[in-house]
């Protein structure tokens, strides 16, 4: 059995360690690792349904965090452009290599989680910038 959260956590835990503070919310069809700074937000979305990955950014200042504007992060230019590149064709790989699973697999799932978390280490100031 796969601890969705645990991973996410794990391979994101740099962000504890740059003074993010977490926040876990889990229901029956995603789960999701927030992790704040100041009015900044890094969320981490797992979608049970679609096993899909998905890693965003928001700016939560003057606004609750529901009504702050939620941009994934692929689709925005914050970061390196070439690694983002480089992000969304592992992204690509994986993904298809995971499409004959039947639910994604602890391999594929942690292998999503850690390409995301290279590019997020990798570009965290301008991350936190860019929202």
């Amino acid at each position: 059995m796969m601890n969705e959260i645990k991973l996410m956590k794990e391979a994101f835990s740099f962000l504890i360690e740059n003074g993010c503070a977490i926040s876990v919310e889990k229901s029956n069809v995603e789960y999701c690792v927030t992790y704040f700074k100041s009015d900044k937000q890094i969320v981490l979305s797992y979608d049970l349904r679609q096993h899909r990955f998905d890693v965003g950014i928001r700016n939560v200042k003057g606004s609750s965090n529901y009504d702050a504007t939620y941009l994934p992060l692929l689709e925005t230019d914050v970061g390196d452009t070439i690694q983002k590149e480089q992000l969304i064709d592992a992204l690509n790989v994986l993904y298809h290599q995971a499409e004959t699973d039947w639910t994604i697999s602890k391999k594929h799932f942690s292998e999503i989680v850690n390409a995301y978390a290279e590019f997020v280490k990798n570009n965290l100031s301008a991350i936190l910038i860019y929202c």
